[in-house]
């Protein structure tokens, strides 16, 4: 069963534990596939630098005690192989990156090819995406915002970020059942990161997590002077796409 989910990387925010909520947000929508059931024992973390290992101990250490084997690779420690002539080298690939081009050996094909199979995918990104990103996220229907712009919101602050309207909080879950059970009554979560959106018409893609009616795209700081901004819900902040044969 396969599912594919993207959210924010958050590379260059100190020890800032929103990330970690994020990322927690996406992997219960794994519940019922690979994280709770255990379907999952290879994992292989692609980590764009040596810092997020640290910055995501959490989530890799509870990949670990629930069972499952983690290998991660960093940029410049060689070829980095994803599968074998006939079959993936792990049943989940979570990739911490903005650009995919710094590990050698791996192509947006080879990912393609690595879902095709049945592997389970996480892309985390900040808003310094690259090319090689916003072309592996476009191959799933999802669309990244102008590389600098923020999601930001004014009007839902964090007490310790008040006066950083780019980290917010946002009760925007999605409320289906099959993604988060009683989970998606559990609170609001605080985010920090770049916005998404896809055509609503898509059978394939869902919206785990939206902005607020008052959250819209903007390059921080400075005044916007599009005449078409992408606002409220239609802000994806974490989406999912699911197989046509209806595994997730």
């Amino acid at each position: 069963k396969t599912l594919v989910g993207f959210v924010h990387l958050d590379c260059d925010r100190g020890s800032d534990p929103t990330a970690m909520a994020r990322l927690l947000l996406l992997l219960a929508a794994l519940g019922s596939t690979w994280w709770t059931m255990g379907a999952a024992k290879e994992v292989l973390v692609l980590m764009e630098a040596p810092v997020l290992q640290w910055k995501h101990a959490k989530l890799l250490d509870g990949l670990r005690s629930g069972g499952h084997q983690v290998e991660i690779r960093t940029p410049g420690r060689g070829i980095v192989q994803l599968a074998t002539e006939e079959e993936n080298r792990a049943d989940a690939l979570l990739v911490f990156a903005n650009d995919l081009k710094k590990f050698k050996g791996v192509s947006i094909r080879d990912v393609m090819r690595f879902v095709d199979r049945g592997g389970n995918l996480v892309v985390a990104v900040d808003e310094d995406v690259e090319k090689s990103m916003v072309d592996l996220a476009a191959e799933f229907g999802i669309e990244f915002e102008q590389r600098g712009k923020m999601a930001i919101d004014y009007a839902r602050p964090v007490e310790l970020h008040e006066h950083d309207p780019t980290v917010f909080v946002t009760d925007q879950i999605n409320p289906e059942p099959a993604f988060f059970g009683d989970e998606a009554d559990a609170g609001d979560v605080v985010y920090q990161g770049i916005g998404m959106s896809f055509s609503p018409s898509s059978e394939l893609l869902s919206p785990l997590l939206t902005g607020t009616p008052t959250t819209y795209s903007s390059i921080p700081g400075e005044e916007v002077r599009e005449t078409s901004v992408l606002a409220g819900k239609e802000i994806v902040l974490v989406p999912a796409f699911q197989a046509r044969n209806n595994a997730r």
